[in-house]
C-alpha cells in the first residue's frame, strides 16, 4: 500500500492514494471544497487547542502530585502524552487537507508523521484495553488485583505498549528493514 506520500496520486475522487503498480494513474482533485475545508479547519483549531491544554494540565497534575501517580493516572497520564503527539500532527493534517500535492516536507516526514500517527492511536487503543482489564480485575478480585497491579508492573506495561506497538508498526510499514 503506498505511503501516501508520493507525486502521483493513485487514488480515486475522495483523495485518498492507492496502491497503483501501473504508473499511468490520473490526477484527480479531491471533492473537499473550499467550505468543507474551512469547517473542518474551525473545528479542528479549538479541538487542538483545548486538547493541548487538556492533556498538558493532565500530565502535569499526574506528574506533580505523588499521591495521583496510582495505576490508573499513569495510564491516563501515558495516553495523555499519546493524544498529546496526534494533536500536535493535526495542523500537518490541515495541511495535507489544503494542500494534497505535492507533499513539500519530504518522502521521510510525510511517512514519519503517518507512523506517529498510526502509533499513537494504537497505542492509546491498547491503553484503554489495559486500563479496563485493571478495571475489571479490581472490581471483580480485589485482593488479587492488589498484589498483581502495581505501579512498578504498570510502569513496565506501558513501557511495553510503546515499544511492543512500535517495533510492530515499524515491520508492518517498512517490511524486510526491522
Amino acid at each position: 500500500m503506498g505511503s501516501g506520500c508520493e507525486d502521483r496520486n493513485c487514488g480515486l475522487a475522495s483523495g485518498f492514494p492507492e496502491d497503483c503498480s501501473n504508473h499511468e494513474c490520473q490526477w484527480e482533485e479531491p471533492v473537499f471544497g473550499l467550505i468543507e475545508l474551512v469547517c473542518v479547519t474551525v473545528i479542528y483549531i479549538p479541538l487542538m487547542l483545548f486538547g493541548l491544554l487538556g492533556n498538558i494540565l493532565t500530565i502535569l497534575v499526574v506528574w506533580l502530585r505523588p499521591h495521583m501517580r496510582s495505576s490508573t493516572y499513569l495510564y491516563l497520564s501515558s495516553m495523555a502524552v499519546s493524544d498529546l503527539l496526534i494533536l500536535l500532527l493535526l495542523p500537518l493534517d490541515l495541511y495535507k487537507l489544503w494542500r494534497p500535492r505535492p507533499w513539500l516536507l519530504g518522502d521521510l516526514a510525510c511517512k514519519l508523521t503517518m507512523f506517529l500517527s498510526e502509533c499513537c492511536t494504537f497505542c492509546t487503543i491498547l491503553h484503554i484495553t489495559f486500563l479496563s482489564l485493571e478495571r475489571y480485575m479490581a472490581v471483580c478480585w480485589p485482593i488479587t488485583a492488589k498484589t498483581l497491579v502495581t505501579r512498578r508492573r504498570t510502569r513496565a506495561l506501558i513501557g511495553c505498549l510503546w515499544l511492543v506497538h512500535q517495533q510492530e508498526t515499524l515491520e508492518n510499514r517498512f517490511p524486510g528493514v526491522w
